[in-house]
């Protein structure tokens, strides 16, 4: 869902360009922005992946410090939350660690059964 709005957008915005001019998708920018989120992703790789999406378009877009405390006070984390679960939902990590879980248990069960028996 988002994959496809994200290709679309781009599709749509590369027609407007002029030659040697360099455009969001460009590959120029491409890895200027995902170089500079893997560098974010590392300091936080316990958290995945998923979590950090909202932080490249930081890092494309121009803020200031009376637009940080607008959006804060302006939407609530509860509201942010809610989108995030909505819009972009499990991570594959946490995909992973949901079906790995369930087996763990079980096998644990087995093996107490086991001493029982």
């Amino acid at each position: 869902m988002v994959r496809h709005k994200l290709l679309s957008f781009v599709l749509e915005e590369s027609h407007t360009g002029h030659p040697n001019e360099h455009l969001l998708g460009s590959r120029e920018v491409r890895e200027s922005v995902f170089g500079r989120f893997k560098r974010l992703e590392r300091d936080q790789a316990k958290s995945g992946f998923t979590s950090l999406l909202l932080r490249m378009a930081a890092i494309v877009s121009t803020t200031t410090t009376e637009g940080v405390k607008k959006a804060l006070e302006t939407v609530p984390t509860k509201r942010v939350l809610a989108w995030y679960k909505e819009t972009l939902g499990k991570s594959v990590q946490a995909k992973r660690t949901a079906a790995l879980i369930p087996s763990r248990k079980s096998e644990q069960k087995r093996d107490q059964l086991d001493e029982v028996a």
